[in-house]
């Protein structure tokens, strides 16, 4: 045993090859999976997608367990407000999952106080996404806080308003304006075009 612990500190290299080998295997199980952080909220997207700091970089973070009103979304800005409130700064573990289709870390986020996405929830700022916030849920839309207050709108689920405003968006007839010109009407440039070529055509 002696005789080894002696090798190795003859030899730095047998020290320094594993040691950076195990420092690579970090770095690209951080990037691809994620590793936990500790840092703090730069920039508050919305009730839910935050961007945080932490060793020299820059993350955009999608909170896991919840999902909040988008922020031109009725109750929108009351729960970035509600967010701003609980992390404003304040340090937080981001304890990642994975990424969304937009990139986004999906991201456990707790404070001292707790898992964000419970505490929001609880305050009625958001829509449950686990079985967790969904149980928490429940007394908070029996109280009737925040998104449940009574007398208030039916809230709308963010889901939901998205696919309105898409169909909105695309429901809408484009305007075409009157022109003075005349044209002459050109025939088609080949009549014995196959079917699905004609076909095409008419549809464009």
């Amino acid at each position: 045993m002696t005789s080894a612990l002696s090798a190795l500190a003859g030899n730095p290299l047998a020290i320094a090859v594993p040691a950076l080998a195990v420092l690579a295997l970090l770095v690209i199980f951080a990037k691809t999976i994620g590793l936990p952080w500790v840092g703090t909220v730069s920039h508050f997207a919305d009730g839910d997608s935050v961007e945080t700091k932490a060793w020299f970089h820059s993350y955009r973070v999608r909170i896991r367990g919840i999902d909040a009103p988008e922020y031109t979304q009725e109750h929108g800005k009351e729960a970035r407000s509600t967010l701003v409130a609980m992390l404003e700064g304040r340090k937080a573990l981001f304890i990642p999952f994975g990424a969304d289709r937009y990139g986004r870390w999906l991201c456990w986020v707790i404070t001292l106080r707790g898992p964000v996405s419970w505490r929001m929830v609880l305050a009625g700022a958001a829509w449950p996404a686990s079985p967790m916030t969904w149980a928490l849920h429940v007394p908070t839309r029996l109280l009737g806080r925040g998104l449940w207050k009574r007398g208030a709108s039916r809230p709308i689920h963010p889901d939901v308003w998205r696919r309105h405003g898409m169909s909105q968006r695309m429901s809408v007839p484009p305007t075409h304006k009157k022109s003075t010109k005349r044209y002459k009407i050109k025939p088609r440039a080949s009549t014995f075009a196959p079917r699905g070529t004609r076909q095409l055509h008419d549809f464009l």
